[in-house]
């Protein structure tokens, strides 16, 4: 009884294979998914390492405001448990390492700030699909770690989460998300380059991890 969305997208073109209910028309704080975006921007930078390894807390301060990790669980360790468990207290500081120009910078790699892909620049006027977005300018520390970890103004789509994974699937390069088969309709976007594919196998590590002994497994 909750409003949602799904989308499925090949992992190697990009094509929709699917979508449902508001896969694309409301766009939401992406939440702990966004943390995908985050890591890319530390690694690609340097500002973290697999095997780096950060306090076991509840929590962060980060510009003066405390942070808590979900329902105030204590987590840390490497980063790969950190990503694993989606610890706040360890992507929210991220945000200000990583810089408010180098976040936005590979949110809109990722196809933050941008029209969707799923037609024709015709079409897509036409039919006025929501983007999904983050502000250039996001404002101060606390703005940008809040941001870090999906929240504040960051607004996205199931199936812009979706094209995130889908680039990380694909060794780090964004593929236009095309709903048709046509190639009249379809766009004319290129393929993107987002991350090295050193980076996309790091986070492949990582998105695992979350499956296999984090906060995304089954039982």
């Amino acid at each position: 009884r909750r409003a949602g969305g799904v989308a499925v997208l090949g992992a190697r073109k990009g094509d929709v294979r699917a979508m449902a209910g508001q896969a694309f028309s409301a766009p939401q704080p992406p939440g702990s998914t966004f943390k995908i975006v985050t890591t890319t921007a530390a690694l690609e930078t340097g500002e973290v390492s697999l095997d780096d390894e950060f306090e076991i807390t509840d929590g962060v301060n980060v510009g003066g405001r405390f942070i808590n990790n979900a329902n105030g669980e204590f987590c840390g360790g490497t980063f790969a448990e950190s990503f694993a468990e989606s610890c706040n207290a360890v992507f929210a500081p991220l945000g200000p390492a990583v810089g408010n120009d180098k976040l936005v910078e590979t949110a809109e790699k990722f196809g933050f700030n941008s029209p969707l892909t799923l037609y024709d620049q015709r079409i897509v006027e036409e039919v006025d699909p929501e983007e999904s977005t983050i502000p250039t300018e996001i404002g101060e520390e606390i703005d940008l770690g809040v941001s870090a970890i999906g929240q504040g103004e960051v607004l996205a789509t199931p199936l812009e989460m979706a094209s995130v994974a889908q680039t990380v699937a694909n060794g780090g390069v964004r593929e236009p998300t095309s709903i048709v088969l046509s190639e009249k309709l379809r766009s004319d976007a290129g393929p993107v380059r987002v991350m090295s594919e050193k980076t996309a196998d790091e986070l492949t590590q990582l998105m695992i991890g979350v499956v296999v002994e984090g906060t995304g497994t089954a039982g």
